[in-house]
């Protein structure tokens, strides 16, 4: 079985769990924090529908240290 590949930038394909994220987590970790945090981002609204982007954007910035898009300029 094959693991999941990267491709970087230079084209060199590297397995997905080797690629460090922005805090040296593992690219598979750092998208379990940011679902983590876009969960209690949802919980905090009461689970309404239609802002769960918005919740995933916001936790992901809040993750790897950066402004959401929306607030960027």
């Amino acid at each position: 079985m094959k693991k999941s590949q990267r491709t970087s930038a230079k084209g060199i394909s590297t397995p997905r769990d080797a690629v460090p994220a922005n805090d040296g987590l593992p690219v598979s970790d750092l998208e379990g924090h940011i679902a983590t945090a876009a969960y209690f981002r949802a919980q905090e609204r009461g689970f309404e529908p239609g802002q769960e982007v918005d919740d995933w954007l916001a936790a992901e910035a809040e993750i790897i240290g950066r402004k959401p898009a929306s607030m960027e300029a």
